[in-house]
């Protein structure tokens, strides 16, 4: 049996509190019963097939789990970086590849505080200033968006201390596809961002049928981001990783950022 008792949001948990309570039962037995029903040893033919996903959130959040522990990672999870409630009111949409770190850490379905880039401290660092929190808090402000009006995830929510240091990407990468397209539906975003110009972009890419409009150079010797537009002209984005790449708040990409995000 998985570990049920992951970081899902407090509204969810209550809910399930409501029905245990109606049925004369337990929380903790009724979410096993409904992930044992609903979830569980059924994901690989649900991959393949694409048949019924199911809405409920704590199935999915036990899908990832039990992926997760089937492809033998030890690192932990973590899917979304903001509360959950912000997917279906967001202006920006901001996707990243994968958790990274080197340490263990535990499971995380979403940062029910608040956007992790701008509160959470990762390390030694202080909240909020570690070097791609910055790069983010920096792009909010350069495309006039607050913390609070950002949906932003991880495309492929298991943790590798690099890209190249996860195991089984093909099954990693299957079940990303797999995830977005449960969830592709109930996002809501003027724009999308993501970060990694090769992965996720073009996954991100064709999951919302977007085509590549521009490649604009950003100020930083030869390096390129990308612009897409989706059939119904929103932008969707492709950064170098903002991690190595820190272009926001410089002034030599400026003029260039623009350039790209222009609309």
């Amino acid at each position: 049996m998985v570990d049920i008792f992951l970081e899902l949001p407090d509204a969810l948990i209550r809910a399930y509190e409501r029905k245990a309570r109606a049925v004369g039962s337990d929380v903790e037995s009724l979410m096993r019963e409904v992930i044992e029903q609903r979830g569980l040893g059924l994901l690989p033919t649900a991959c393949k097939d694409g048949g019924p996903l199911s809405d409920d959130w704590l199935v999915k959040a036990a899908e990832i789990e039990t992926e997760y522990h089937r492809l033998g990672y030890d690192r932990g999870w973590r899917f979304m970086m903001c509360p959950q409630a912000n997917i279906s009111s967001a202006k920006l949409l901001v996707i990243t590849l994968n958790p990274g770190g080197s340490g263990v850490h535990g499971t995380t379905w979403s940062h029910e505080a608040g956007n992790a880039y701008c509160i959470e401290s990762w390390g030694e660092i202080e909240a909020g200033k570690a070097k791609l929190q910055r790069q983010m808090q920096s792009m909010y402000d350069f495309l006039g968006v607050g913390p609070e009006e950002v949906f932003t995830a991880n495309y492929v929510p298991f943790r590798s201390p690099t890209w190249q240091d996860l195991g089984r990407k093909p099954e990693a990468m299957a079940f990303a596809e797999y995830l977005w397209a449960w969830l592709k539906p109930k996002i809501q975003f003027e724009m999308a961002v993501c970060i990694g110009k090769d992965e996720p972009a073009k996954s991100l890419a064709k999951l919302f049928g977007a085509k590549l409009e521009a490649t604009v150079e950003i100020g930083w010797g030869k390096v390129t981001a990308d612009r897409y537009r989706l059939p119904d002209r929103r932008m969707l984005v492709a950064l170098p990783h903002l991690s190595r790449f820190s272009v926001f708040d410089r002034v030599a990409s400026e003029v260039k950022l623009r350039e790209l995000f222009q609309q």
